[in-house]
């Protein structure tokens, strides 16, 4: 059984091309992998820090000192109370149906 040059061309050639295409679909894997992770860590970071200012609201001695670490901005109660209202709102507006229902 011999190969033809033609079905030797068209072998080699869908090798390479089903090699770029397992490459291009690795690459956006890899990607869409590197923004869930992405994601996750903001939401991390800002579940962290909405914890810590109500932590502050309702012990606002014992919650002092790390309330000025991540945000120094925030000076008294009623810059809290605020920033809290404001946390509020955020996670009304970014919030799915299924939470708001």
């Amino acid at each position: 059984m011999t190969l033809s040059l033609q079905t030797v061309i068209s072998l080699l050639t869908l090798i390479g091309i089903s090699g770029i295409l397992g490459a291009f679909f690795q690459s956006r894997f890899e990607r869409q992998k590197q923004v869930r992770e992405q994601e996750h860590e903001l939401k991390r970071r800002r579940y962290s820090c909405i914890l810590i200012l109500m932590l502050t609201k309702l012990d606002p001695k014992a919650g002092a000192l790390h309330l000025r670490e991540i945000r120094p901005d925030l000076q008294d109660l009623t810059a809290l109370d605020k920033e809290i209202e404001m946390e509020l709102l955020n996670g009304v507006l970014f919030a799915s149906d299924a939470v708001i229902k």
